[in-house]
């Protein structure tokens, strides 16, 4: 206004080299503003943030999932370059008993419980809804198909006549809700009687982005077994169990 710009003008602002002032136009003419924060610190602090909260998450599952399993990942990584996402990457399965279900779904769990776990719940994120969808979907499995629950009989909702299932689901939703609150908190125990390795699991996420299977064990101190993709197999000594069995 000072310099004849009129009242309620619309100039243009671009932001001045250093990111610490804006510089507005006016005709032939420019002024630097300072600003009173600086942009590259909060950018900067908004992806270590964000980069806090993947490896935290990452961690949690890895970290029961070894514990449970015995084995490690074959990799827990964090994006470090765009910071959309990190993942946990397992060993196939070709048979999961009754034991191993319960686990796949505390493993499921423990990303939001290691959130909660460290940042406290109100700071717990949206991050894991699809780690609560599968680990929902293998508890109604649990206890509705795999007889693995109070109910032998398969449980469904249909409308086909020759379905023929136990339609009536409201006591495996019970069921099902009660085992979800249990996983939830053993992986919140696990977490706790873990905790140095899972500290050491998230500094070096923090660090390096990603703990491939080979570093896993001296990463956490874990004695773990390495994943072996050519010939997956459950944790469950089926075949020791049935040799005790036919010497009995």
């Amino acid at each position: 206004i000072e310099r004849g710009a009129p009242q309620g003008a619309v100039l243009p602002l671009t932001l001045g080299q250093g990111r610490k002032h804006l510089i507005v136009q006016w005709r032939a003419e420019q002024h630097a503003l300072p600003v009173l924060f600086e942009l590259e610190s909060l950018r900067e602090r908004a992806s270590m943030d964000f980069r806090t909260l993947l490896a935290v998450h990452e961690a949690g599952h890895g970290l029961v999932y070894a514990v449970l399993m015995g084995r490690a990942p074959q990799e827990v990584r964090i994006n470090v370059a765009s910071f959309k996402g990190g993942y946990n990457s397992y060993a196939p399965q070709k048979a999961w008993s009754r034991r191993m279900l319960r686990d796949v779904i505390c493993v499921s769990l423990a990303g939001r419980t290691a959130e909660a776990l460290v940042f406290g719940a109100d700071a717990t994120t949206t991050g894991a809804e699809a780690d609560y969808t599968q680990a929902t979907a293998n508890a109604m499995r649990y206890v509705r198909h795999h007889g693995f629950g109070a109910r032998v009989s398969r449980t469904d909702v249909t409308t086909a006549m020759d379905d023929n299932v136990n339609t009536d689901v409201q006591p495996t939703n019970t069921e099902a809700e009660a085992l979800l609150q249990a996983e939830a908190e053993r992986a919140t125990t696990l977490l706790h009687t873990h905790g140095d390795a899972f500290r050491a699991l998230v500094q070096q996420l923090l660090a390096t982005g990603t703990v491939p299977a080979a570093d896993f064990a001296k990463v956490t101190g874990l004695a773990v077994q390495l994943p072996d993709a050519t010939a997956p197999t459950g944790p469950e000594p089926w075949h020791a169990r049935w040799v005790a069995f036919a010497e009995a």
